[in-house]
């Protein structure tokens, strides 16, 4: 019988999992085990989304709607978010579900989303992702097509579900034939475009274990190897002097804002943005656009080395 890794490695020739121990290894092949288990059951994601949404709202469960609606008009409207429709939104919140694709039942639960927890004695599986913010941020509120932007009557035409398709859809294609993305509503294939074959051997996407710092620092490779690094807001933590052996001289480092981070409050935000320039300071890089906490997604700094010491005589 053969294994998940091996299967991996036959139909995806660009993952590479050399830097894994065998106990990530372990721990990966379960995931992707538990992935292909076809019982439904096995995680319950109606149940701790709901469980999540109790948590969180405690006393203020039982009038949710009306959180939903305040978060809605008072955040995500004043960060600039208004493709997000408020209907989509709630029905997210409420839900979980926020791309209904097609028409049907959506009742067999999404297995990426699980996560487990290490508890004092056992592992426990749920689900503690975002109930907050919504999805609809990484690809529907922003669109190269303009099209997909036009209001009407100051309601947005095209909603944060269409923009996300649209933009998916020009990712892989763009990916797929390395060529710009042909807006296209009926076919995005040109003839004899459909039996072009993607080149797997143009990149490679590496699983580094959960020490990567210290994996990386001690193999030569690493060594002033990235020309661009991004960090989410939840990994920015790791941006430290150490990091900054990996970069090449003049590598673009970006850093997620807390801009969507709804429960933060503007002074918070702007003491994040603090946080961060001083830690990419500290790490021999400088800031190239001095960010707006209610108008940018991310920071963008250009490495240029630690700074040598003066030991010039005054």
């Amino acid at each position: 019988m053969v294994t998940d890794f091996e299967e991996l490695k036959q139909k995806m020739p660009f993952i590479n999992i050399e830097a894994l121990k065998y106990k990530e290894r372990d721990s990966l092949e379960s995931v992707f085990k538990f992935w292909r288990n076809p019982d439904c059951t096995l995680f319950d994601i109606s149940k701790y989304w709901d469980l999540r949404l109790r948590h969180l709202l405690g006393t203020r469960f039982d009038s949710r709607d009306g959180v939903f609606d305040w978060d809605y008009n008072m955040k995500m409207l004043d960060k600039g978010a208004s493709t997000i429709s408020l209907p989509e939104y709630k029905y997210w919140r409420n839900t979980g579900i926020a791309f209904n694709l097609r028409e049907g039942d959506y009742n067999e639960p999404n297995k990426t989303l699980a996560s487990e927890h290490e508890g004092q004695q056992y592992l426990r599986r749920g689900y503690w992702g975002d109930v907050v913010s919504s999805p609809y941020l990484a690809f529907g509120i922003e669109c190269e097509d303009k099209e997909y932007l036009k209001k009407f009557n100051n309601i947005h035409c095209k909603t944060a579900q269409e923009i996300s398709t649209r933009n998916v859809t020009a990712i892989m294609y763009e990916l797929k034939y390395s060529r710009s993305y042909k807006n296209c509503t009926d076919n995005i294939f040109e003839e004899g475009e459909e039996n072009h074959e993607a080149d797997l051997n143009m990149f490679q996407v590496s699983f580094l274990p959960v020490n990567f710092i210290s994996y990386l620092n001690r193999k030569a490779h690493y060594q002033k190897l990235f020309d661009m690094v991004y960090f989410s807001n939840s990994m920015v933590h790791h941006f430290t002097p150490e990091f900054s052996t990996f970069l090449k001289p003049g590598a673009v480092v970006l850093v997620e804002t807390a801009k969507f981070i709804l429960d933060l409050t503007s002074e918070q935000e702007a003491e994040y943005l603090k946080k961060v320039t001083n830690m990419a300071e500290a790490a021999g890089c400088e800031v190239v656009r001095c960010p707006e906490p209610k108008k940018n997604n991310f920071i963008k700094f250009i490495f240029h080395g630690n700074k040598p010491e003066d030991n010039s005589e005054s």
